[in-house]
C-alpha cells in the first residue's frame, strides 16, 4: 500500500463584505480530501500496484468583512509567526477600502502575500488594476460568479507558490550567511597570513614555472638590500645572479629535485650578494604545486637570512676545537690531526712526524704566589713564544697550526714532515731557548723553565692516547732528570712507565683493602737509655711481593696524590695503637710522618682533632714529624701553632737536607730537631759531616729544642752524639722497626735497650 504524505497546512484569508461569500469559500476550501480506500482495496484484491496520488492540501481559512479588518489580521499573523499565504479580496466593500486599496495595504504589511481580486463588475478593468498595483506575479483576478474548482486550484497553486518562495527565500538567506561567514574566514585568514609573513621576517616568493616569472615580496627584496620600489614581478635572474658562484650548483640541484618530483620540499642554504657588497647566508624553503599529469608548474616558499646563525655556528665550532685562553687548538683538534698523521704514515711510509709534550716547571708555585691572573698571562705569553719558534710548516697556534694546549700548563707541539729525528730535537731545543729570557706576565717579570717529552712517530701507533701517553712518560723522565730539559721516549721508558702504572694501581687497591701495617722503632734517651716514644713507619703487605718498604711506594703516592688518604690512615692507626696500649696499662707517644701535601691541606688540623677524639687519645700522645719543605708553605706557621695549641709535639725531620730559612725556623713552634741519618752515618769518617751534626745539635740547644740523631748503628756513634749534647737517638743500635706486639714488649718493663 502507498501511504500518502500529510498535506501541508496553508493559511487563507478571505476579505469580503458578503457573509454568503464567506460560506461559499468555507465549503470549497474546508471540505475533506477524498480517500483512496477503494483504490487500495482493488490493488490488494487483484495484486496490482496502488495508484500514486498526491496529498490534498489542508487549508486554514480566516474571514474578514472589511479591508481594514483584513489588514489588522495580517499584521497580527505576521507578529505571531503564522503569516497568511493567500488572500482573496473582494473588489467592492462599502463603506470601507476597495480591493485595490486593501491589497496595497496588505503588501505593505507582507510583501510575499499572494492576492486574488474577486469582482463581478466591469467598471474596473484588469488594465486599471495593474496600473494601480503594477505588474506583479503575486496578483491574480477571479471573476464572479466563480467556479469551486477554480477557487480550489487558485488556493492550492498560490499557497504552494507562497511556500516555495518562502523556502527559496530562507535558502537564499542561508546561502548568503554561509557566503558572509566564508568571506569573513577568508579575510581573517588573509590577515593572519599577512601578519605572520610580516612577523616572520621572511622574504616570500612565488615562481610560476610556466611563465618563468617570480613574485618577490617586498621583504624578499629588503633581505638583499634592494629598494622597496623594485617590481614584485620579475624573472628568476634577479635571484640567480645574486647567488654566490660556489653555491649556484647546490641551489639548482635542490630546485631541480623539487621540480622533477624527487623531493616534496625544498630546503637549501646558500650565500647571496647583498647590495652593500657583502654575502649573506640564506635559507630557502618551498613546496611545489603539481598539475594533474604530475608535473610541477609552480613553486612557492620563503627565504630567511641566517647569517647570524651561521656566524654563531662557525664560532661554536672554533670554540669547540680551540683553547679559550690562548686561542691554540685544544685536545680535540690535536687528536684529529694526530689521527691524520697516523693515516698518512700508513699511506706514505716515508712520512715522518714527532710529538713534543711540554710542561712548565713549578707553575703551581707561580700561580699560588703571584695569582691566577699572572699565571694566565704567563700561559698566553708562552703560547706566543712556542708559536714563534716553530717553523712555518708546523702548526703554530692558528687554525692550521700544531701547537696545542691540553690544559693547565701542558702544551703539545705536533711536528709534521720531519726528515730525521734531529729535526724534532731541534724544535725541542728552540722551545727551551724560547723561555731563556724573562717573561713579562701582567707586569711581573717571570723566569720560566720547561720540561719536554719527545716521541718520534712510527707505524705502530694506532691510538692517539698511546702516543700522548708515551710523550707524557718521556716528560716525566725529563722532570726527574732535573727539569729544564727534554727526554726522548724509548721502549725502556715504556716498561718503566708500565711498572709505575701497576704499582699505582696496586697502591690504590691496597688503600681500599687496607693492606698496610705500621712498624714501630723506639726513640731512646741518650742519658737514661729509656724508650722515650716510638716512630711509626709504614709497610705494605703486598699479596704477591710480600713486605714492601716505603721508599718503593711513598714517592709514587706523593706524586699521584694518594699520600693524603694514606697519611690519614697512618694517623688513625697510630691513634688506635696508642689507645690499645693504654688499655693494657702502657702509656707512650707515637710520632707519625706527615707529607708536605697533606700538611698543607686547609682541613688538616681539624682532621687530626677528629681522629684523636674518635680514638679517645690525648693530643700529647701524638707527635707529628714534618720535613723542611713543609715549612715553606705560607700556611705552615698557622698550622703548626694550632697543632701545638692542641698539645701535639712537632718534630722537624731530616733537618739539614732541605732549604728552610733559619729566621723562619725561629718563629716555628718546633719541639725537636732530627739530624738526618746521612750525616750521622758519615760523621765518624767525614769531618764535614761531623761538623754539620755538631752545628745542628748546637742550634737545637740554642733554640731550646730537643734533638734526635737518626741512623745510630754503633756505640761509638751514640757516644759522639751524646757528647754533642744530643737528647736522644734512633737506629739499629737499639732496635729495628718492629711490629706492634714486639714494640709493646719493649715498653714492659721500661728499661735500657743498650744493656
Amino acid at each position: 500500500m502507498t501511504t500518502l504524505l500529510p498535506a501541508p497546512s496553508r493559511r487563507i484569508l478571505v476579505i469580503d463584505d458578503n457573509r454568503a461569500i464567506h460560506e461559499d469559500f468555507a465549503k470549497i476550501l474546508k471540505r475533506a480530501a477524498p480517500t483512496n480506500d477503494l483504490a487500495d482495496l482493488e490493488a490488494d484484491l487483484f495484486d496490482t500496484p496502488a495508484p500514486v496520488t498526491s496529498a490534498t492540501p489542508t487549508f486554514e481559512v480566516s474571514f474578514a468583512d472589511q479591508g481594514e479588518d483584513g489588514a489588522r489580521m495580517v499584521a497580527e499573523a505576521n507578529a505571531a509567526g503564522t503569516p497568511f499565504a493567500v488572500a482573496f479580496v473582494d473588489m467592492r466593500m462599502p463603506p470601507g477600502w476597495d480591493g485595490v486599496a486593501t491589497i496595497r495595504r496588505l503588501w505593505e504589511l507582507d510583501p510575499e502575500l499572494q492576492c486574488v481580486i474577486c469582482t463581478a463588475y466591469s467598471d474596473y478593468s484588469w488594465e486599471d488594476i495593474l496600473e494601480q498595483l503594477g505588474i506583479n506575479d503575486r496578483l491574480l483576478l477571479l471573476r464572479k460568479p466563480f467556479d469551486a474548482a477554480e477557487v480550489g486550484q487558485l488556493a492550492s497553486a498560490l499557497s504552494e507558490k507562497w511556500h516555495l518562495a518562502r523556502r527559496a527565500h530562507l535558502k537564499l538567506e542561508q546561502l548568503r550567511g554561509m557566503v558572509d561567514e566564508q568571506t569573513r574566514h577568508l579575510a581573517e585568514s588573509e590577515a593572519r597570513y599577512a601578519l605572520a609573513a610580516a612577523g616572520s621576517n621572511d622574504g616570500l616568493w612565488d615562481w610560476n614555472l610556466t611563465t618563468d616569472t617570480v613574485y618577490y615580496a617586498p621583504r624578499w627584496s629588503a633581505l638583499v638590500g634592494l629598494p622597496a620600489e623594485e617590481p614584485t614581478l620579475a624573472g628568476p635572474q634577479r635571484w640567480l645572479e645574486r647567488i654566490h658562484p660556489d653555491d649556484v650548483s647546490t641551489f639548482r640541484s635542490a630546485f631541480d629535485d623539487l621540480r622533477l618530483g624527487r623531493t616534496a620540499q625544498l630546503a637549501v642554504e646558500y650565500r647571496m650578494l647583498h647590495a652593500d657588497g657583502q654575502y649573506r647566508w640564506m635559507l630557502c624553503r618551498g613546496a611545489g604545486s603539481q598539475r594533474p599529469d604530475g608535473g610541477v608548474h609552480r613553486v612557492a616558499g620563503s627565504q630567511t637570512d641566517i647569517t647570524n646563525r651561521r656566524v654563531a655556528e662557525t664560532q661554536l665550532r672554533h670554540d669547540a676545537s680551540h683553547d679559550a685562553l690562548t686561542g691554540l687548538p685544544n685536545r680535540a683538534l690535536l687528536t684529529e690531526r694526530i689521527g691524520r698523521c697516523f693515516a698518512r704514515q700508513k699511506r706514505e711510509p716515508s712520512f715522518r712526524y714527532a710529538l713534543l709534550f711540554i710542561d712548565l716547571d713549578r707553575f703551581k708555585v707561580i700561580n699560588d704566589s703571584l695569582g691566577h691572573v699572572v699565571g694566565d698571562a704567563l700561559l698566553v705569553a708562552l703560547a706566543q713564544r712556542f708559536s714563534a719558534c716553530v717553523r712555518a710548516t708546523d702548526t703554530v697556534g692558528t687554525f692550521t697550526g700544531h701547537v696545542a694546549r691540553l690544559g693547565g700548563d701542558e702544551f703539545v707541539v705536533l711536528v709534521e714532515g720531519i726528515s730525521q729525528d734531529a729535526d724534532a730535537l731541534g724544535v725541542a731545543n728552540r722551545l727551551l731557548a724560547a723561555v731563556a729570557d724573562p717573561i713579562d706576565a701582567a707586569g711581573h717579570e717571570v723566569h720560566a723553565s720547561l720540561s719536554i717529552g719527545v716521541v718520534i712517530g712510527h707505524p705502530g701507533y694506532e691510538k692517539v692516547e698511546d702516543i700522548i701517553r708515551d710523550a707524557d712518560t718521556a716528560l716525566y723522565r725529563a722532570k726527574g732528570g732535573g727539569r729544564g730539559r727534554y727526554d726522548v721516549f724509548t721502549d725502556e721508558l715504556h716498561v718503566a712507565a708500565m711498572n709505575r702504572w701497576r704499582v699505582e694501581t696496586d697502591l690504590r687497591r691496597a688503600i681500599e683493602q687496607r693492606e698496610f701495617t705500621l712498624f714501630y722503632q723506639p726513640v731512646m734517651s741518650l742519658t737514661s737509655g729509656a724508650v722515650l716514644h716510638f716512630e711509626a713507619l709504614i709497610r705494605w703487605r703486598h699479596p704477591t711481593r710480600g713486605l714492601v718498604m716505603p721508599d718503593q711506594f711513598i714517592p709514587l703516592a706523593e706524586e699521584s696524590g694518594l699520600i693524603e688518604p694514606l697519611g690519614r690512615w697512618v694517623i688513625e692507626e697510630a691513634c688506635r695503637q696508642i689507645r690499645a696500649w693504654a688499655d693494657r696499662d702502657v702509656h707512650t707517644s707515637i710520632a707519625v710522618n706527615v707529607a708536605s701535601r697533606q700538611f698543607a691541606q686547609p682541613g688538616f688540623v681539624d682532621e687530626v682533632r677528629r681522629t684523636l677524639a674518635a680514638a679517645g687519645v690525648d693530643a700529647s700522645s701524638l707527635c707529628i714529624e714534618i720535613t723542611e719543605s713543609a715549612t715553606m708553605d705560607p700556611r705552615a706557621l698557622d698550622t703548626c701553632a694550632r697543632l701545638v695549641e692542641m698539645g701535639i709535639r712537632l718534630h722537624l725531620d731530616d733537618f739539614g737536607t732541605g732549604y728552610s730559612s733559619l729566621s723562619y725556623l725561629t718563629r716555628m713552634p718546633i719541639h725537636t730537631l732530627k739530624v738526618d741519618r746521612s750525616f750521622v752515618s758519615r760523621m765518624m769518617d767525614d769531618p764535614m759531616s761531623a761538623a754539620i751534626v755538631q752545628t745542628v745539635l748546637a742550634l737545637a740547644t740554642a733554640l731550646g729544642m730537643q734533638s734526635i740523631a737518626e741512623g745510630v748503628e754503633t756505640e761509638a756513634q751514640a757516644e759522639v752524639v751524646a757528647r754533642m749534647k744530643c737528647s736522644a737517638g734512633q737506629g739499629y743500635l737499639w732496635s729495628r722497626p718492629v711490629e706492634a706486639e714486639r714494640a709493646f714488649e719493649l715498653l714492659r718493663p721500661r728499661r735500657s735497650l743498650v744493656a
